[in-house]
């Protein structure tokens, strides 16, 4: 299975391109606009494994949410290659991503994320491992202020994402007895938007490039 996989959503710029059980990435919190470095990148990567974007499987993209420019940009960027090439693409949850990268690099297995939406809100949902390690959503991804969460009833979780440490004042009813450990530092990898997107083409639920959407949860979108 051969995948392109980035985001753009945060502050990180995550790419992958994994090809039979070898994965070539870039990770980086660019000092340039990510528009101006996600299609080198992407370039780059492509040679080192070999390939071309139409020798590919499938392209996923991180949907959000994050920031507006971010978003638009690997939607529009995941349209324009998969347009071209006539590839496949799926859009990955940018929380997900995130969870299942706590998950890979720290084995937490209940999940808070919480990414700064800045404005004094975060983007969160909570999630579960399976016994089979799969990533299971526990609540709707929602942008909220950090001490309005509604911690889950079951269990101790382990707090990821930038929101987190970004309102450390605002911490939610039951944080220091529900909450065992905080991962903030934590971005979408492009192991972890591999991981996803080979579940949505065994599944085969991917899409066609034309109807690639993001996912921003706030409505005022122009404010981010």
């Amino acid at each position: 299975m051969k995948i392109l996989a980035f985001d753009t959503s945060t502050e990180a710029c995550a790419v992958g391109v994994s090809v039979g059980g070898e994965l070539y990435e870039h990770f980086s919190i660019p000092e340039k606009k990510q528009t101006q470095i996600l299609l080198p990148i992407i370039e780059e990567l492509l040679q080192q494994a070999g390939l071309t974007l139409s020798d590919l499987d499938a392209i996923a993209y991180g949907q959000g949410p994050g920031a507006f420019t971010g978003v638009r940009l690997a939607v529009s960027v995941a349209q324009g290659l998969g347009f071209s090439t006539g590839v496949a693409v799926m859009g990955v949850s940018t929380l997900a991503a995130v969870a299942q990268h706590a998950n890979t690099k720290h084995d937490a297995r209940k999940v808070l994320v919480a990414m700064d939406a800045r404005m004094g809100e975060v983007y969160c949902a909570s999630y579960d491992f399976n016994h089979s390690g799969l990533l299971e959503r526990q609540s709707e991804e929602q942008v909220i202020s950090l001490k309005d969460i509604s911690l889950p009833q079951d269990g101790t979780w382990v707090a990821v994402g930038t929101g987190w440490d970004e309102y450390p004042d605002d911490k939610p009813n039951g944080y220091s007895s529900r909450v065992s450990k905080n991962l903030a530092t934590l971005h979408p990898d492009a192991a972890s938007l591999v991981k996803l997107a080979k579940i949505v083409v065994k599944n085969k639920q991917t899409i066609p490039a034309e109807q690639a959407i993001p996912v921003y949860l706030r409505n005022d979108v122009v404010r981010t």
